[in-house]
């Protein structure tokens, strides 16, 4: 899927979508997530780190106060300790700043290492991202998610745009599910750079960054 670059071969959307495939042997279901459609915590300002953590929290007794709070260690650990979160998975990161574990799994759809920049790729962001960009209300938010799924060129983003680029890559997050027809499953989420492009007669070469298995 990463390898495609003809306009006419099928291509999954880098924001997490699921892509079923099934096989003599089972099923597979695969979701590939851009890294720079999320938030990098490394370089994340303060504007964005706050509400990006508040709305992960959200019904998991994570409040306004201790996303603040949480945001500001964040940005306090990076500064003293020259950026120690990229060494450490985001779950770890946040679970030990006091984030519920099942938050701390599901951040790292929205959270990176990986960016490199303080903007976030408005083509592949989660809409929880989104949501916590300053600039964007709910209807801007559900349009854009709306136009990008049907392939169509992104609205007018106003003041938010200074928050956001439209790079995509090098590096993507993918999470596979395998199910074997005895009921047998395994996820495999690996974290890829790309490494140049396809060309007739050639394959694309990539750079494993990260491989985690879970039966």
């Amino acid at each position: 899927d990463l390898g495609r670059i003809d306009v006419t071969q099928p291509r999954s959307q880098r924001d997490g979508t699921e892509v079923s495939i099934t096989m003599a042997e089972g099923t597979a279901t695969y979701r590939i997530w851009d890294e720079s459609g999320k938030l990098d915590i490394n370089v994340a300002p303060f504007e964005l780190l706050g509400p990006t953590l508040q709305r992960l929290g959200e019904g998991s007794g994570i409040d306004a106060f201790d996303a603040v709070t949480i945001a500001q260690a964040l940005i306090t650990q990076r500064s003293e300790a020259n950026a120690i979160t990229v060494s450490r998975p985001i779950p770890q990161v946040l679970a030990d700043l006091g984030f519920p574990q099942d938050v701390s799994l599901r951040a790292r759809q929205v959270l990176t290492s990986y960016n490199g920049t303080p903007q976030v790729n408005p083509v592949t962001a989660p809409p929880e991202l989104l949501a916590a960009i300053p600039g964007l209300g709910p209807s801007d938010v559900v349009r854009i998610v709306e136009r990008r799924r049907a392939g169509l060129s992104l609205p007018r983003l106003g003041t938010a745009s200074v928050w956001l680029s439209g790079t995509e890559g090098p590096i993507y997050t993918i999470e596979a599910v395998a199910t074997l027809q005895s009921g047998i499953s395994a996820t495999v989420i690996a974290t890829v750079a790309t490494q140049g492009i396809s060309f007739r007669g050639g394959t694309m070469r990539y750079q494993i960054l990260g491989v985690e298995i879970l039966r």
